[in-house]
């Protein structure tokens, strides 16, 4: 007799378990069901609200978050605001929705654009729509700090880098992690973040990285010797320092 783990139904009576599989066969969904008898869910879905994608988030998702941004900002008296309190509520709601997504998706281009317009208007004009007469400093000045002569509202483009530069930090301190050993492909200006940013004791060499970590005084042999890092495989990219001094390949 083969047990199988109960159905747990919500007040609605809908199933509150599902599975959803990652480029698997029919075959190997089939062996998951008849040992956990979920509701099957597809996949791009969204979890706790974050809509999740193995590739860049579609339009229709973009789309979503573009919307809820937008609703925010009729229901405010912004031509009664001053800049200052225009200010504040575009940095602590406009600018804070898509922190959120930003933690496990890249924004593209276009949606950082739209979500940008949507701030500046308000910023300048207390609405979603300004013409370009009202602003008064160019936008990227006015996602400066507060120190050079900025408003301190975030670049979102920026603030999404360093969101996700804390799953590089969790992935290379907690290597028993359940997902820590999952493939992943780092963006190239998350990874360049950490590498300037974090200097690593080698210790036993197992978790050091050779080529890319900077366990020499003077940086990662990557930066003292570009040209012989460009003709290092990826694989090799990869390797530990660990690996590297016992001369393994």
């Amino acid at each position: 007799m083969k047990l199988t783990p109960p159905v747990r139904l919500n007040e609605k009576g809908v199933e509150e378990c599902s599975i959803t599989p990652i480029r698997c066969s029919g075959e190997q969904v089939q062996e998951v069901l008849q040992v956990f008898p979920c509701r099957l869910q597809s996949f791009p879905l969204k979890y706790l609200g974050a809509p999740l994608s193995i590739s860049r988030l579609s339009r229709d998702s973009e789309q979503a978050l573009l919307d809820y941004v937008a609703a925010r900002i009729p229901g405010w008296k912004g031509d009664l605001l001053t800049l200052a309190g225009g200010t504040v509520l575009a940095q602590t709601t406009l600018s804070a929705i898509p922190v959120y997504v930003s933690i496990t998706c890249a924004l593209s281009p276009w949606a950082i654009s739209e979500i940008d317009r949507r701030r500046r208007a308000f910023v300048w004009a207390g609405s979603d729509k300004v013409s370009g007469g009202r602003c008064r400093v160019a936008w990227p000045v006015v996602c400066s700090p507060r120190e050079v002569a900025g408003l301190g509202l975030p670049d979102l483009r920026f603030l999404g880098f360093a969101l996700r530069l804390r799953w590089e930090w969790l992935r290379r301190s907690d290597v028993h992690a359940p997902w820590a050993l999952l493939p992943c492909r780092t963006e190239k200006c998350v990874e360049a973040m950490f590498n300037a940013s974090v200097i690593v004791q080698v210790g036993d060499g197992e978790l050091a990285l050779f080529w890319t970590d900077s366990w020499l005084p003077d940086g990662p042999l990557a930066r003292l010797a570009p040209r012989l890092f460009d003709r290092v495989s990826v694989r090799n990219r990869r390797r530990t320092v660990r690996a590297a001094m016992d001369g393994e390949r």
